[in-house]
């Protein structure tokens, strides 16, 4: 959540002072942090929710739990798989709770560290499956295969009394910028600037009555959600 565009969009215009608002902010501050530690702690429940019994996930849910590194190792016999410990500082009481919250009922598991070498011997010939199977250790950045777009974001233009947004390539889809700005008198003034579907630019204009802009203050994507369509990361750049 955008916290100072909130608290700007509540204040009249004409009390839109960056004193006053920065004073709101740091009034603020304590629910601000409060919303923050709720959305963490639904954002660790939600995890905890989606959570499968399968083994794989295990990785994922101690590091968020704990910020301890493991990987997963099967095994055709007993134990099921074998726990892999990363760091040699890991809380092994606190692990062994998490897997035995998280595994699949019925499913053994060891838990050894990452320099620990374990030997198996059989006294008789015994059948064997050859199944070759790919682990990561670590989480894996896949590339989105995004293009960066740039959008410069411009105030004061020759022949132009108002902004412009100009993009490096013609938009995929449409996309709402949400522009607040600064008068010369230090009032603060927010409007939207739309960007249509494959146009590299858009102007909004003062009208005849309103002061020139001293400063852009913010910009923020409000469309696509997250800045990003099927082609194109979308990348405010303010001059």
């Amino acid at each position: 959540m955008n916290w100072s565009k909130y608290i700007l969009l509540l204040l009249p215009p004409r009390l839109r002072f960056i004193r006053l608002h920065a004073f709101l902010t740091v009034l603020l501050s304590l629910v601000v942090s409060l919303y923050d530690q709720f959305r963490s702690w639904q954002a660790r429940k939600k995890m905890q929710l989606s959570a499968t019994p399968q083994a794989i996930w295990l990785p994922k849910i101690v590091w968020e739990e704990m910020g301890a590194k493991i990987g997963i190792e099967y095994s055709d016999g007993i134990p099921d798989f074998w726990v892999i410990v990363y760091d040699d500082n890991a809380d092994i009481p606190r692990l062994r709770t998490l897997i035995e919250r998280y595994k699949l009922a019925g499913k053994s598991y060891r838990i050894k560290l990452q320099d620990e070498t374990i030997t198996q011997e059989w006294i008789d010939f015994v059948c064997t499956s050859f199944e070759y199977r790919s682990f990561f250790n670590a989480f894996v950045c896949v590339d989105s295969g995004l293009i960066n777009n740039y959008i410069a974001i411009t105030a004061g233009i020759v022949g132009l009394r108002g902004i412009m947004a100009l993009l490096t390539y013609p938009a995929e889809s449409e996309i709402n910028i949400s522009l607040t700005y600064q008068y010369s008198s230090g009032l603060l003034n927010t409007v939207n600037l739309l960007v249509a579907e494959q146009e590299r630019s858009s102007t909004y204009e003062l009208s005849p009555t309103e002061p020139d802009i001293a400063s852009i203050v913010q910009a923020e994507i409000l469309y696509p959600e997250g800045g990003v369509d099927n082609k194109y990361k979308y990348i405010i750049d303010i001059s």
